[in-house]
């Protein structure tokens, strides 16, 4: 395994991951980076840095499978809380492509599915989100009357 020098870069991206995932920023999202860390040590230590974070970051969502949710110490609205309302598999999908930049190839192999899999959660994770957002736009949103356009125009 490389030395702990190069783990350092990829502690904030790895952080972030495990944060998104559990929807904790605080200690739980900690302690799950570091028992993935502890998982590649013992199971396959990747040779070199460029598979580090590869597989720290598949150890991440393999065990955030396991992971309840905490609980909020404050509770979560919006985005937050749409992303948290997903499945732990579909927010992984979505959180790797659109957050840690992964490809779809290098994500669906970091999740150990198929590409075609992986697009099948992208499109339901983001319809999900679309109609929560759009339900909680909804209900925030005053009246108005049938057939009004949304968006007006203003000279």
């Amino acid at each position: 395994m490389p030395d702990a020098t190069a783990l350092f870069p990829l502690l904030p991206g790895l952080r972030r991951f495990a944060s998104a995932l559990l929807g904790s920023p605080k200690a739980p999202a900690d302690d799950l980076v570091l028992r993935a860390i502890h998982q590649i040590q013992h199971d396959a230590p990747p040779e070199d840095a460029a598979h580090l974070r590869s597989a720290l970051l598949a150890a991440l969502a393999g065990l955030a499978q396991c992971e309840p949710l905490p609980e909020e110490a404050h509770p979560a609205e919006g985005l937050e809380k749409a992303l948290l309302d997903l499945p732990v598999a579909h927010r992984a999908a979505l959180v790797l492509i659109n957050v840690e930049n992964c490809s779809y190839a290098q994500a669906a192999q970091l999740l150990g599915i198929s590409r075609n899999v992986l697009i099948g959660r992208l499109a339901s994770a983001r319809q999900m989100i679309a109609r929560r957002m759009q339900a909680d736009t909804q209900m925030t949103m005053p009246m108005r009357r049938q057939g009004a356009p949304f968006l007006r125009l203003v000279k």
